[in-house]
C-alpha cells in the first residue's frame, strides 16, 4: 500500500529554546565575574607585592576594557536569545499541506508565497526561515528551536507545493 503524506507539521522544542537563554545567561554573568576576579586578583598582587604598583593600571585597564567589550558582545547575544526563544513558542511552528504554509499564525498558499529561504543567524541568533509573500509582507521562524533539518524543509516544501516553491538555501552558504 502506497502512502501519501498530504500535510506535514513542524513543531518548536521550547526546552531548546529555554536551554539557550540560560546558557546564553550563564556567558554573560560568568564573564562580568572572571573579569572581577581579575581585577580582584591584580589589586592583591599589588597589595602584597609593592614593586608591582607601575604595572596595575595597565593590567586593571585592560582588563576591564577587554571585559566591557566582551560582555557587550555577550549582551547583544543574550538579548537576540531572548527574542528568538519568545518568537519560538510551544506547539506547530510551521504546517504544510498541499494547500499551502502554516507560518506562526499567517497563512500562505502557494500561489502567494514568493519566497522561502534560511538566513544565517548573526550574533547569537537563531537561522531563520523566512516566508515572504508576494505582497512583501514577511514571517520568520527561528530554524535552530524548530524539530526540522533547512535541507528536509526544502525536500517537503518541494514535494507539498508539487514543486512551484523550494527553500533557498544558498544564504547558508555565506
Amino acid at each position: 500500500m502506497d502512502s501519501v503524506i498530504d500535510e506535514l507539521g513542524v513543531y518548536f522544542r521550547p526546552g531548546q529554546a529555554a536551554g539557550r537563554v540560560r546558557q546564553a545567561r550563564g556567558t554573560l554573568v560568568r564573564r562580568g565575574l572572571t573579569t572581577l576576579v581579575f581585577v580582584v586578583a591584580v589589586l592583591v598582587v599589588w597589595l602584597i607585592v609593592p614593586a608591582f604598583a607601575p604595572y596595575v593600571p595597565w593590567f586593571v585597564g585592560v582588563s576591564v576594557v577587554t571585559g566591557v567589550v566582551g560582555a557587550a558582545f555577550d549582551l547583544v547575544t543574550w538579548r537576540r536569545v531572548i527574542q528568538d526563544a519568545a518568537r519560538a513558542g510551544d506547539g506547530l511552528a510551521l504546517g504544510l499541506n498541499r494547500d499551502g504554509a502554516l507560518v506562526g499564525q499567517v497563512w500562505y498558499p502557494w500561489a502567494e508565497v514568493g519566497a522561502m529561504r534560511v538566513t544565517p543567524g548573526r550574533l547569537g541568533a537563531s537561522d531563520r526561515l523566512e516566508v515572504v509573500g508576494r505582497d512583501a509582507a514577511a514571517q520568520w521562524l527561528p530554524l535552530s528551536y524548530m524539530d526540522a533539518m533547512p535541507a528536509w524543509l526544502d525536500g517537503a516544501v518541494r514535494a507539498l507545493s508539487a514543486g512551484r516553491i523550494g527553500v533557498d538555501l544558498s544564504r547558508l552558504d555565506a
